[in-house]
């Protein structure tokens, strides 16, 4: 037997190599064991660990709590710590009892329960599924009915077999036809007398005195009335029939018939009688007309039984596609009789405007009418042959079934609510006695003795009442029990304690808790103190950490720890203590960050709270607020703020500004926009300013009430120089606050610097609560983020309380003052564009039209929420008001805003919320959504006979602009002139008499009987009226008229915005009048150049007064226009106008001194010019009054055209009415003729050469009103007598004001009792008014279509903009609705201005009136809004509008959030990251975080677990995946002249690589980053993982893949490294790891367990231990060897010896060799895999043999063996001296620990095992 030495020198262990292949530089398992060097000359040396110390602070200051989180920052170590007071570990059954010191500390008032019967609130009683609830006279029941049905087919029975006849008669349907309503019919033939919208329409062509004249609709025709009352005419003249030859027969008879309803609608079923008539479809009545009710003066207020038989009646009826069964009866009481009956598709409209018979018939689907005589006249019924079956009509099929039920009953489900009728008590469960009864608390004053009680459950969690039991104690030892509960409707603790005397003190134990019927979830404990006499009840905030009146400390803290380079102490000082929501369960992740001396920042995350950072630099004591470490800071939002704007200084351009407003403390983060003022104008004091205009403004801002608990305020301006483009953002400046809280600043437009434009709209960022960060080129990363709080703002109000959407009310505000009144001076103009100065009252809402209105909350940071719609589009009713105010001689205007009362349910919501403030926000309506596009005025066209003659209304003008702008009443006069204006207005007329107004001498005669003269007939007029003659000469046509059925539209939209109304082209049909305007002022000014106007001398008749006659084809008394005579030697003839009629005199030769002589001095230049100034309007009130109108045509401002379009002819279906562009024409002298007036009469004048002139106008619309029976054909016009004055009063007073005389024609005058402010006195009685119209959209499907709809999507595509101020949450608020999209404000328009300022004569004149208008209208940049001259306006230099004045707010707009996409909180798989930090800035870019700058990793490899950062590259875990992050990457490429280029992608994140999708870990905790690279566990394969020059398994290459295979997520081991020793460990409560960089192998395994961190603070390596609440820092490598945390432990190493594995070998000793022999092994063990020998301590020495530094021990001999389990069983004696023998043998040398610690260092060199084969 040969005897062998086998050599050992330990570089690492391994355990995944077998014994027979075990190499010898591995040792199997090393404990708390060194292999690398920590003094000179001892790698590879075998040494035990030298232990840690603890670092005491110099000043014996104590770390409370338990670490969970820390970082190093230069050379200090912050440590995060939490007391487990505030935490329980496991959910507890009961309370645990800590009596402290109890002491009396105060009397206090104590709650004791007075307790009653609860009262019953409401029974709510269910059923089983299936089953249905059944209310027996009290008593309920459930019942099941099942049904079995037996059908038969039905048979027809009875029918009356008499004959039909057809009958007429000339009173048939001779008053035309009444259209019902639908909804609007009453079963006796009357409808809804309460509802005016209701009543039905009467289609007739005359009045009645028994007719409803407001029901009225004019009707000529013959279809729907028997007009000629002929017996051909009218409905029932065309279907009624009677009994066959007997149509005397007296009483009823009845027609039924089946009718196939091919489409599901309204279909109008016509019926007539004599006299009375029931109607029924599918057996259900529609109508059974009793004529008594009928006749009635609120109905039809006939006398006698006649009028059914004199109307036909159109019932409207909803039916569904199919056949249905339509019977009709008549009865006739005296005389004859008649039944008739149709049925009609089509709509009311489609059915009365039918032209013909033929029409009619195809609308038709049935009509008695095609009855033939003789035929059967009732097809008879349907019925049941068995009585016991009932008939059923089956959309037309009709059949009998017979039900047979039988019922099935069940128990009833109640459950009952209870409340308290008396409000003094409170709503409790008593367990107990399980019910509820009614508590009230009792005052009772006592002294109150404190002890500390800690619950073991946060009871803010409990949802339902819980019992609470207790024992107590008093201070005589005498023990009681008691019970109290706590209620979480009234989130009271009530306790029962029987009261003692002597103020006995108390103590409690054994508390108990059932809450077998609740589930408690853990979490922080709330505590608190009592301890009292008598009873009393506790209340307990909700969901707040509670707190004892006892001083029971605080339990988060952060500590700073300095000095470390002072090996036994450090210096400690506690930064904070507070309450920061901090949890064991969550450990907290740190990013530390030197920016410079003053500013060294600590970041920290514990996925359970956002983003926090504290500046530990200077160790300052954070003493204010918990929430002062946030990313987003809390705002307290009780600011004001007052903006004035300043004129004189300042340096803008002209534009609109707003300011935002935020807070932030020096270097840290920056609030979100705490305010955001309304937009104010940039511009001159009286006007707007040009575009790129520099104005002298400034603004003073004004801030009161700040929070003192930050530092600084920031003012952001918004600025724009164009409407709906970009703004220019601008941090204006920071100004410090101080204890007042007030500050001031004035904002010239120098000071501050652009920002980016966006910034406002994520200043202050979201709140996340990330579980990872890490950080790249000074830019945090954040990874598996979640939203603080997801998005759950329903869509609408109404999902919070169904009424949400009645609270709503449109208000009139009070009044403010518009302009003062100046009378008729020439130089009144006293308007001032005052919206310009101020940012309130700017817009309102717009009467009729319809808006989207919602509310938006404003939480505690400051952000917005998602709008909220109030449920209902909302259409204003109400019109703004301008009225006279004779104290302040001036206008008053009155706005319409809204108004939003939130009913208590809603305002509860917006608490439960969070909500601090409330706002009213709106979808901004789009002119595609409009349904009023424009308001403005009209006046009349102009229009010439001739031209409208058909052979000439093709190629001639049809109609022109008047050159004057004709008034309803009086007219401004030149110089002092006056004459008679009543008549200023003239009717498009038509002859009616014989007489001829052109023959000589017969001019009265003309004017005499104009009032004969009805509506004027385009195609008649060429005849004259009487003899059909038609008239021959052109001078018999050849004279101008007013025309006021087409007429001009002057409207704001359409100067500004031409392209309004052709957009709106085919779909604008009707103008609706919305008041009247009243002229306060005028300046007219008239210059006459060269030569002036004498009598006429030819004329002896006449005595014209110089200057003062006129031309025109008048009226009575009557003028079109006022002309200046004159004569023009050289006219031009290009481009002119022939209109109106302005001609020379044919003067003879005269001697005066004011004669013109013959031809000789010609006139030169002929100015006219004026401004009309209408200063005040009266609107409308009552109904509506609308006028259907042909397609509005818009008209451009061009010089050298006029226009033309094909606007239908109402009169005529193919007639074209031409605007056209005027031709030349010349004028032979003296063959022509006019009509003359002077002050003394008429007469003739010869017209030798017409008076050629040009002018232009403004953009405007041009329509006319359709004739249509029942609307107005004319311009209306104001009737100006007493307001008691009716429409009929006033039909003959042509000596007050002209009206048509034509019987039946609507009214085109109104009386003044229509306006909102009727006029009063002089102010306005007697001045000129005109008329102001809205144009309306007369879409049907735009209530449908209106911001798209209503339906969800519509409302998540809608963008809503703020509309009014904030308001607070508190009972009884309300919202108003303030910023509207409608200005009312003074429109200039230069209506008619000269092609060229040189042209000989011109004429301007300028319109300014009040109007409402999308536009800003005082944002005119002109200067020439306060000229007195019009004459030299032009388009050029007058009406000039800046638009960037009727910017909206909308720089902030939001969108409702789909929830289907928005309610997740959680984005696991995103990566968000920052703006770059920039070192000492004064705020943190850092701290704002946006959703915005995000990036998502591929889902299917996990949440993302950690970001790491190695060598400049960001690196992402996942459970099952590994990627980098390119972000700010560079790469280089060669260019074209090789030079190397470096490429980066600008700090942007366009896209990220997997490393691979084999690996990757889950636990941020078991990532770290070291030298080589990134070491972490990879739970699902097992191992340890690192990567830097490529992936490595470590666990598997390193022979350790088999330990790894046993480690879980949830052992939640730690990485640490340790970068001055280059070592990783690998950590948790029970184990320590190490693995050696250095080695490139696994060590040894420590007593480094239950540490929080180990790391390196410069060139010390600590580790953080907390025990029982307390936390020490402890300095590695600087203690006694063998301690660990001052507590010793062993060390040890395990070989595996197989030398010559192939061979059974005997094990005899081992030698090793020391370098220091005062510590040795103390003990041994040595096994295989059946024996089993050890020596202890003493065992071990007595075997021990050393010689020099060399040990040598004799191997123990086999004391245990081991069975199949591996379990050691102890041999007998008998075997006790086998020799250790195998293949193998495992060796553990150790050093157990002894009494006393020997502090010296083991070196063992080697090892060498001595065997025998």
């Amino acid at each position: 037997m040969a005897i062998k030495n086998a050599q050992y020198k330990v570089q690492g262990m391994n355990k995944d190599l077998s014994y027979s292949a075990f190499d010898p530089k591995y040792s199997w398992h090393n404990k708390n064991i060194r292999l690398t060097a920590r003094d000179s000359n001892d790698l590879l040396s075998i040494t035990n660990e030298k232990g840690n110390l603890e670092l005491e602070d110099v000043n014996d200051l104590q770390i409370n709590g338990e670490a969970i989180g820390s970082c190093v920052m230069d050379d200090s170590l912050i440590v995060f710590t939490h007391s487990k007071d505030a935490d329980i570990e496991e959910l507890m059954t009961g309370l645990k009892v800590d009596v402290k010191s109890i002491t009396k500390v105060r009397e206090e008032t104590i709650y004791s329960a007075d307790v009653q019967d609860a009262d019953i609130l409401n029974v709510d009683r269910s059923c089983p599924d299936g089953y249905t609830l059944v209310n027996n006279g009290g008593s309920y029941s459930c019942e099941k009915v099942t049904s079995a049905i037996d059908e038969e087919p039905a048979i027809i029975v009875g029918g009356d077999t008499r004959m039909v006849q057809h009958y007429t008669n000339s009173a048939y349907s001779e008053w035309g036809t009444v259209v019902y309503k639908y909804g609007g019919v009453n079963q006796d033939g009357t409808w809804p007398i309460a509802d005016s919208l209701l009543y039905p329409n009467i289609y007739t062509g005359r009045l009645q005195s028994e007719i409803p004249n407001s029901m009225v609709v004019p009707y000529t025709g013959d279809i729907w009335r028997n007009t000629s009352n002929n017996t051909i005419d009218g409905r029932l003249n065309k279907c009624g029939m009677w009994l066959e030859g007997n149509q005397g027969y007296i009483g009823t008879l009845g027609f039924a018939r089946e009718v196939t309803i091919p489409t599901a609608g309204i279909y109008y079923i016509g019926a007539g009688s004599d006299d009375k008539c029931k109607l029924s479809v599918d057996g259900i009545v529609v109508v059974d007309q009793v004529i008594s009710n009928m006749r009635e003066p609120s109905c039809l207020n006939y006398a006698g039984d006649s009028l059914t038989f004199r109307h036909w009646f159109l019932y409207p009826v909803s039916l569904t596609a199919g056949i249905h069964r339509f019977e009709l009866s008549a009865t006739s009481t005296v005389g004859n009789g008649l039944l008739g009956f149709e049925v009609y598709a089509g709509t009311e409209s489609e059915i009365i405007n039918v032209e013909s018979e033929s029409a009619l018939d195809e609308m038709i689907l049935f009509s008695t009418k095609n009855v033939i005589d003789g035929s059967t006249f009732d097809i008879g019924n349907y019925a049941c042959a068995d009585p016991t079956y009932q008939l059923v009509n089956n959309n037309g099929v009709y059949s009998c079934q017979k039900i047979t039920t039988t019922t099935d009953t069940e128990p009833v489900i109640e459950d009952i609510s209870y409340t308290c009728n008396n409000p003094e008590y409170t709503l409790i469960y008593d367990y107990e006695n399980e019910s509820y009864m009614c508590s009230k608390t009792i005052e009772t004053v006592t002294p109150i003795y404190l002890s500390s009680l800690e619950f073991s459950s946060n009871l803010s969690n409990i949802v339902e009442p819980i019992k609470l039991s207790f024992d107590y104690i008093n201070n005589n030892n005498t023990t009681s029990s008691s019970s109290g509960f706590f209620s979480a409707s009234t989130n009271k603790l009530v306790f029962n304690i029987e009261s003692k005397p002597n103020n006995s003190i108390y103590s409690a134990s054994n508390i108990k808790l059932d809450r077998a019927s609740v589930d408690i979830t853990p979490a922080q404990l709330p505590t608190f103190s009592w301890d009292a006499v008598g009873d009393f009840s506790w209340l307990v905030p909700s969901n707040t950490i509670i707190y004892s009146s006892e001083d029971v400390g605080n339990y988060d803290s952060i500590y700073k720890l300095s000095n470390f380079s002072n090996s036994n102490s450090i210096e400690t000082k506690l930064l904070y203590s507070g309450n920061l929501n901090f949890n064991l369960s969550n450990k907290i992740q740190t990013l530390p960050f030197y920016e410079n001396e003053f500013v060294q920042k600590v970041y920290w995350i514990d996925g359970r709270n956002q983003p926090r950072v504290i500046n530990v630099a200077d160790g300052t004591v954070y003493a204010y607020g918990n929430t002062q470490f946030d990313f987003i800071q809390e705002l307290a939002l009780q600011e004001s703020v007052v903006v004035t704007k300043q004129y004189g200084g300042g340096s803008f351009k002209a534009g609109v500004i707003q300011y935002a407003f935020t807070y932030f403390n020096k270097n840290g983060a920056e609030s979100n926009i705490f305010y955001i003022t309304p937009i104010n104008a940039i511009s001159p004091i009286d006007r707007g300013g040009k575009v790129d205009e520099f104005v002298q403004n400034t603004f003073k801002l004004e801030l009161n009430n700040l929070e003192s608990k930050y530092q600084y305020v920031r003012i952001y301006s918004i600025y724009r120089t164009s409407k709906d483009t970009t703004p220019e953002v601008r941090s204006v400046v920071d100004l410090s606050i101080d204890s007042s809280g007030f500050v001031s600043y004035i904002d010239a437009g120098t000071a501050g610097s652009i920002v980016s434009s966006d910034i406002l709209l994520y200043v202050g960022g979201e709140e996340l609560i990330p579980q990872c960060m890490s950080q790249k080129n000074n830019t945090l990363f954040l990874g598996n983020v979640e939203l603080a709080s997801a998005e759950t703002t329903p869509s609408t109000l109404k999902d919070i309380d169904i009424n949400a959407d009645s609270l709503f009310s449109w208000k009139e505000s009070d009044s403010v003052p518009l302009e003062s009144i100046l009378g008729g001076n020439n130089n009144a103009y006293p308007y001032k564009p005052d919206s310009l100065k101020s940012n309130t009252n700017v817009a309102h809402f717009k009467y009729d039209e319809t808006y989207r209105l919602g509310v938006q909350g404003q939480y505690k940071n400051g952000k917005w929420s998602s709008p909220i719609w109030i449920g209902a589009d909302k259409k204003v009713d109400k019109r703004y008001q301008t009225f006279y105010d004779g104290i302040s001689s001036s206008v008053l205007l009155t706005y319409i805003n809204g108004q939003y009362a939130p009913s208590q349910t809603i305002i509860d919501w917006f608490l439960e919320k969070g909500f601090i403030k409330v706002r009213p926000v709106m979808v901004p309506l789009n002119y595609s959504d409009r349904t009023i596009v424009a308001q403005g005025i009209v006046n009349n066209t102009l229009g010439i006979l001739k031209n409208r003659l058909p052979a000439n209304s093709g190629s001639n003008v049809f109609a022109f602009p008047d050159y004057l702008f004709r008034t309803n009443s009086k007219a401004p006069q030149p110089t002092g002139k006056t004459f008679d204006g009543r008549y200023a207005h003239m009717d498009i007329l038509k002859l009616n008499n014989g007489a001829n107004p052109y023959s000589a001498g017969t001019p009265s005669k003309y004017i005499e009987n104009m009032a004969t003269w009805s509506t004027y007939d385009y195609h008649d007029i060429y005849e004259e009226a009487g003899n059909g003659n038609p008239m021959q000469d052109d001078y018999d046509r050849e004279f101008t008229f007013v025309d006021r059925n087409m007429v001009n539209f002057w409207s704001p939209e359409i100067e500004y915005n031409s392209e309004l109304i052709s957009q709106y082209q085919g779909s604008i049909t009707s103008a609706s009048l919305y008041g009247f305007a009243f002229e306060t002022g005028y300046n007219f000014n008239f210059s006459l150049d060269s030569g002036k106007i004498d009598d006429f001398v030819n004329s002896t008749s006449l005595n014209f007064n110089k200057g003062n006659y006129y031309t025109g084809n008048d009226a009575a008394d009557s003028i079109i226009s006022k002309n200046i005579w004159a004569y023009v030697t050289n006219s031009d003839p290009n481009n002119v106008l022939l209109f109106p009629i302005w001609t020379p005199k044919d003067y003879n030769t005269s001697t005066s001194d004011n004669s013109i002589g013959n031809y000789g001095i010609p006139f030169t230049k002929i100015n006219k010019s004026g401004l009309f100034y209408f200063g005040i309007n009266r609107n409308l009130v009552g109904p509506k009054i609308s006028y259907d109108i042909n397609n509005p045509y818009v008209i451009n401002n061009d010089s050298s055209i006029f226009y033309k379009t094909n606007i239908a002819d109402n009169q005529s279906n193919n007639g074209n009415v031409l605007y056209s562009k005027l031709f030349n024409k010349t004028y032979a002298g003296g063959s022509y003729k006019n009509i003359v007036r002077s002050v003394d009469g008429f007469e003739f004048a010869n017209v030798t050469s017409p008076l050629n002139i040009k002018y232009n106008s403004s953009n405007h619309a041009l329509f006319s009103f359709k004739e249509k029976a029942g609307t107005f054909k004319c311009m209306p016009r104001l009737q100006n007598l007493n307001e008691s004055t009716t429409l009929d009063s006033y039909a003959n007073v042509p000596d007050k004001w002209y009206r048509m005389g034509a019987s039946g024609y609507s009214a085109d005058v109104l009386p003044r009792n229509l306006l909102a402010y009727p006029m009063q006195g002089t102010n306005d009685s007697t001045k000129n008014s005109l008329p102001i119209f809205d144009l309306y959209v007369n879409d049907l499907d735009k209530d449908a279509t209106r911001y798209g709809g209503t339906s969800l999507d519509a409302l998540y595509n809608n963008t809503w903009i703020p509309c009014g101020a904030p308001v607070a949450v508190a009972d009884g608020m309300k919202l108003k609705y303030t910023d509207g999209d409608t200005y009312i404000q003074r429109f200039d328009v230069l209506r008619i201005f000269p092609n060229d300022l040189n042209q000989i004569p011109q004429h301007t004149e300028i319109i300014s009136f009040l109007c409402e208008s999308f536009i800003n209208l005082d944002g005119r940049s002109d200067v020439n809004r306060y000229n007195t001259d019009s004459s030299l306006m032009t388009k050029s230099n007058y009406g000039l509008l800046n638009d960037i004045y009727s910017q909206k707010n909308n720089y902030f707009n939001y969108n409702i959030l789909d929830p289907l996409l928005f309610k997740s909180k959680s984005f696991s798989n995103t990566i968000v990251w920052t703006k770059t930090k920039i070192s000492g800035a004064i705020t943190d870019n850092w701290t704002s975080i946006s959703m915005l700058s995000s990036i998502d990793l591929d889902g299917v490899y996990g949440e993302v677990s950690s970001i790491n950062l190695f060598n400049n590259d960001l690196y992402a875990f996942q459970p099952k995946g590994i990627s980098r992050l390119l972000f700010n990457e560079r790469v280089q490429q060669q260019a074209s002249d090789g030079v190397s280029v470096e490429l980066t992608n600008g700090y942007k994140i366009p896209e990220y690589r997997y490393l691979s999708n084999q690996y990757g870990c889950g636990d941020k905790w078991s990532i770290v980053e070291g030298k080589n690279g990134i070491y972490f566990l990879d739970y699902i394969n097992k191992s340890l993982i690192s990567i830097g020059d490529g992936i490595k398994d470590l666990g598997l290459s390193l022979g350790f893949k088999s330990w790894f295979n046993n480690v879980r997520e949830s052992d939640k081991y730690i990485l640490s490294y340790d970068r001055n020793n280059n070592d990783l460990y690998i950590h948790n409560d029970n184990l320590c790891l190490n693995y050696s960089e250095i080695l490139n192998t696994f060590v040894s395994f420590y007593d480094y367990i239950g540490v929080l961190q180990m790391k390196n603070v410069w060139d010390r390596f600590i580790s953080i231990k907390s025990t029982e609440d307390i936390t020490k820092v402890w300095l590695s490598n600087s203690g006694d060897y063998n301690m660990f945390y001052g507590e010793q432990k062993p060390f040890s190493i395990e070989y595996l010896i197989n030398p010559d594995p192939l061979n059974d070998k005997v094990f005899n000793t081992f030698e090793y060799r020391l370098n220091d022999q005062f510590i040795d092994w103390n003990g041994l063990e040595v096994s295989n895999w059946y024996q089993y020998g050890a020596f202890n301590d003493r065992q071990y020495s007595d075997n021990l043999k050393r010689k020099f530094n060399v040990n040598r021990v004799q191997l123990p001999r086999q004391s245990k063996t081991l069975d199949s389990d591996s379990k050691l069983i102890d041999l007998d004696t008998r075997n006790s001296l086998n020799r250790i023998r195998s293949t193998w043998v495992r060796l553990k040398l150790e050093h157990q620990i002894e009494l006393q610690n020997n502090n010296r260092k083991f070196d063992m060199q080697d090892l060498s095992i001595s065997y025998t084969i």
